[in-house]
């Protein structure tokens, strides 16, 4: 959904959205916690890192960063 402030949550199995959750503008690189419980989506236009509890679906932190962050990757050690 790059050209909003929304990243889709979609069923395969059903093929359709099934659920939305809010960020900052321009939801583009997406990657997953190792434990699956948050997911880190960079915002580009809005220079901006959105962590996201996937339980609640909430953002519970933010972070600004560099002019049009457009991926990430988690190092865990």
């Amino acid at each position: 959904n790059f050209n909003s402030d929304k990243i889709s949550i979609i069923s395969i199995s059903r093929q359709r959205v099934i659920d939305t959750i809010e960020v900052d503008y321009s939801p583009l690189g997406l990657t997953l916690s190792p434990d699956a419980k948050f997911l880190y989506a960079t915002n580009f236009n809005s220079n901006s890192i959105s962590e996201i509890n996937l339980e609640t679906k909430n953002i519970t932190k933010k972070l600004q960063v560099g002019k049009g962050p457009s991926s990430i990757v988690l190092v865990t050690k």
